[in-house]
């Protein structure tokens, strides 16, 4: 799978110290599908740590929908802690609009 949103993800899933302390305490059974403006891709811990994977997880434990600006707000977060991404990704959750909101 190719596309901005998601390889904006897996290098942000798999590099930044973030993303990398938020998903420590997560299983290795841990799957999340992603449903991105470019189609779908899923979240494992299954190596023990976070990767973006193209496709979908047959045993996902949910599905979470990212449009591109959700995931742009995401990634692009210049701050190294795990506080400012949660309260970042909470502020999509309930963000109004549909160009952003994580669901």
């Amino acid at each position: 799978m190719s596309g901005t949103s998601y390889e904006s993800l897996k290098r942000f899933f798999e590099s930044a110290p973030a993303a990398r302390k938020a998903t420590r305490p997560l299983a290795r059974g841990a799957r999340v599908n992603l449903a991105l403006d470019a189609g779908p891709a899923h979240f494992t811990m299954e190596s023990g740590a976070p990767e973006v994977r193209s496709g979908t997880a047959d045993d996902a434990d949910f599905t979470l929908t990212l449009p591109d600006g959700a995931v742009s707000r995401i990634t692009g977060l210049g701050a190294e802690d795990v506080g400012a991404f949660g309260v970042e990704f909470f502020k999509l959750v309930i963000d109004r609009d549909p160009a952003v909101k994580a669901r």
